[in-house]
């Protein structure tokens, strides 16, 4: 076949143009570009230039370079040759690469894998109709598999403000296209997972077309070249965003652009918006809109440290930095945190300013870990909640769940600095040594390792003493004292060495997590009342509330209006931890008396994007905010532990089995 000819053949133009896809073609269209490629130059008279098969595949002649190496190098042989007229086949090599073993693009796909797949076919190609029964050859499984499929398909669609149009056995995804992009990144992201390192490589694998490597390196030099600093988690987030937005242009999907006139960029976010149209180009080989390139480098602008000099310069606008402060007070008062500090101040109040300018502007930063930052600093979180309800009362703006994220890495040093003071732990040194410099050393040596977690009390000196005396909570001592006393104890070497320190601390913080484990229980203990403990088979998320609620109500533990404050709560966001279980609350301590509500359901119940099989439901008077975060702190890590929560589901059948256990757990 000629080239010519092979234009025709494989002409994407042509081919979008069209209202539906052959079986033939939509097998092309999902076909890895690698592989066209391959066909390409094997049916060819003659070498193919790399510009031509360029335009043939609709990429740059880098990435005919990349595909090139990424073939000879999966081959295990030099499959195709290049030189100055082009592109040919190595006949005998790929015939001997042709008959090993063979891979299926279908094989190996589960559930999950194939809805995505689907997913992304829909959203990449919804411009045409789709034939269910291409979709099933190509995933190597029935047309009943893709029925049901498509069923599990259109909640995820509905989710995301998309619908399937349906004509027999052809599917069109209908729907704006910024919710297809999110969906794209969505996909990726797994609902949760954030940037790690497995989301990045299956990423990169996805849109192996592109050099992503190379893009990723020339956006973070572009930044840096103007003066701007981007973190690992930002530029991956940007990575993503430019590289959905190239690939959907480069396909025809553009957002439709609202306005006749734009507002003009400062300098240097014009300079950069030009180098990124360059690298797009270079890299994609396609030509971002203005429009799209704007929103791209918004995006940009929003992600970077310092990436405004002049507004660095001036410094943050004084009434913003006077919500911070109040912000930071409330939210001190009502945790009974010290959070305010002069010198956090500032940076907490840059974000809220470009928090601000985003909000205005219809865009929004994106939270680079998903839930998994949530889960596993709840208390931080909820800070973070409670702070961004304040700047929206006072900065007349709304704060949308991904930037309560960023609030929450901004406030979280602050949170945890409090949190790790906490109760601290007493000491008593035991060296009877007759050196009176050695003990002094050792004295000096362990309270620099106590580090503000404990406090040396007493120091023996003698053999003679009378060991039942020792009250502290832990013993170091250069003798041992087996048999002599009863609180745990750290025997180290009259030099202590740097792992006579580390055994130290190790025991001061065993000590602490056990004193928490044991101020928690006490106040749990106390809160769970047997009328308010639930066992059912299944409900619903608001029936399980509205029940809890009204037990609460007629206990005269909270006012009539609770339920609505804890719906109020769960709106922002779910307070489901971990998949399996949930601990709702309200934004107030507005309970009359503090108490715990526990429900365990059997068949599990559909919380969020959630099944949860226990909630906690916490009411808090205003004079016991502690305990509040006693059980954000310390419960919620116990509700985690797959082992506890089993053994807590076992006992769910009346509150004293529960109580028990729960009083077994936290010994």
């Amino acid at each position: 076949m000629s080239p010519s000819g092979l234009q025709e053949a494989v002409s994407w133009e042509r081919l979008a143009g069209r209202d539906t896809i052959s079986r033939t073609e939509a097998k092309w269209l999902m076909t890895d570009r690698r592989s066209e490629l391959v066909r390409l130059v094997r049916d060819a008279d003659s070498a193919l230039p790399g510009t031509q098969l360029a335009e043939l595949l609709g990429v740059s002649t880098r990435s005919i370079r990349q595909f090139v190496a990424d073939i000879n190098r999966s081959a295990g042989r030099r499959v195709i040759h290049s030189s100055h007229r082009g592109y040919v086949l190595d006949r005998s090599a790929h015939e001997i690469w042709a008959h090993g073993p063979a891979t299926a693009t279908g094989n190996g796909r589960g559930p999950r894998e194939r809805l995505y797949f689907i997913a992304r076919h829909l959203v990449s190609y919804s411009d045409v109709a789709t034939d269910i029964y291409d979709l099933a050859d190509t995933l190597y499984v029935s047309p009943a598999t893709i029925e049901a499929d498509l069923t599990r398909a259109r909640e995820l669609f509905r989710l995301h403000g998309l619908t399937i149009r349906r004509d027999r056995e052809l599917v069109v995804l209908e729907g704006d296209e910024r919710e297809k992009r999110s969906l794209v990144k969505y996909l990726f992201l797994d609902a949760g997972r954030g940037f790690t390192p497995q989301m990045m490589r299956e990423f990169v694998e996805a849109y192996r077309d592109y050099d992503l490597r190379v893009t990723s390196q020339e956006i973070q030099q572009c930044i840096t070249n103007l003066g701007w600093e981007i973190d690992e988690y930002s530029l991956n987030d940007v990575l993503v965003h430019v590289t959905i937005a190239a690939d959907r242009v480069r396909l025809g999907h553009r957002i439709p652009v609202l306005q006749t006139s734009r507002p003009r960029l400062p300098d240097a976010h014009s300079a950069f918006m030009a180098e990124l149209t360059e690298i797009v180009h270079e890299n994609f080989g396609v030509m971002l809109p203005e429009s799209e390139a704007q929103r791209l480098t918004q995006l940009v602008a929003s992600r970077v440290k310092h990436y405004d000099p002049i507004a660095d310069a001036v410094g943050v606008p004084a009434e913003i930095v006077t919500i911070v402060r109040d912000a930071l007070r409330d939210v001190s008062e009502f945790y009974l945190l010290d959070l305010y500090d002069e010198s956090a101040v500032r940076g907490i109040a840059l974000h809220v300013w470009r928090l601000r300018e985003r909000s205005s502007q219809g865009i929004q930063a994106r939270n680079p870990l998903g839930e998994t930052f949530k889960n596993a600093h709840p208390l931080v979180y909820e800070v973070a909640l409670y702070f961004a309800e304040r700047v929206e009362e006072k900065a007349s703006i709304e704060v949308a769940a991904d930037e309560i994220d960023f609030l929450a890495f901004h406030l979280g040093t602050q949170v945890q600095k409090q949190l790790e003071k906490g109760p601290l732990v007493t000491v008593t040194v035991v060296d009877v040594s007759p050196f009176a410099a050695g003990r002094s050393r050792i004295v000096d040596s362990v309270a620099s390792r106590l580090a503000g977690q404990g406090v040396v009390v007493e120091v023996v000196t003698a053999l003679d003493f009378d060991w039942e005396q020792i009250a502290s909570d832990i013993v170091v001592s250069t003798i041992d004292l087996e048999g002599l006393v009863t609180v745990p104890t750290v025997l180290v070497s009259p030099l202590l060495g740097e792992e006579d320190g580390e055994r130290v601390q190790d025991a001061v913080k065993s000590r602490r997590k056990k004193m928490a484990k044991q101020r928690l229980r006490s106040r749990i203990m106390e809160l769970i009342e047997p009328e308010l403990f639930h066992s059912v088979d299944s409900v619903g998320q608001h029936e399980a509330l509205a029940l809890m609620c009204r037990r609460m109500v007629d206990a005269r533990a909270v006012p009539r209006d609770f339920l609505e404050s804890v719906e109020a709560r769960e709106a922002k966001s779910s307070t489901a931890f971990g998949g399996q279980f949930a601990i709702p609350h309200s934004m107030q301590a507005d309970a009359h008396r503090s108490a715990i509500s526990v429900l365990v359901a059997r068949r599990g119940i559909p919380w969020g994007e959630s099944t949860v099989r226990i909630v906690v439901l916490f009411a808090v008077a205003s004079d016991d905010v502690q305990v509040f975060r006693d059980v954000l702190g310390e419960f919620i890590p116990v509700l985690s532990d797959p082992e506890n929560l089993a053994t807590l589901l076992e006992s769910g059948a009346s509150s004293e089995f529960f109580t028990a256990s729960l009083s077994s757990i936290l010994t």
